[in-house]
């Protein structure tokens, strides 16, 4: 087996970048805040861990067309209650102390 420096130098070209995408119009969502957001997401998701081990929620799997109405409407309102939660992001981030890693 080979070292292959040239691919080496290569790939550290691109250590330390981050890219960042969104279909959020720039006059509504500002680099910094996008990137706050994504620094932040873990903390949405940690809530949600939380909230599905205490309701011993596990993953499904659905077959039935009831079933999969069921599903849909319950991600909408997952959807629309995660956009509530975004709302409080910036407060969130900017009270450490209330919420610990």
């Amino acid at each position: 087996m080979r070292r292959d420096e040239n691919a080496i130098e290569t790939t550290k070209q691109n250590f330390g970048w981050k890219a960042f995408v969104t279909n959020a119009n720039k006059d509504a969502l500002s680099l910094e805040d996008a990137v706050l957001y994504y620094r932040n997401e873990y903390r949405i998701e940690r809530i949600f861990n939380r909230l599905k081990s205490r309701l011993n929620i596990a993953p499904l799997f659905v077959k039935h067309d009831d079933q999969i109405e069921g599903m849909t409407y319950l991600m909408i309102i997952q959807d629309a209650s995660g956009k509530e939660m975004l709302r409080y992001l910036p407060a969130l981030s900017e009270c450490p102390a209330n919420y610990p890693e």
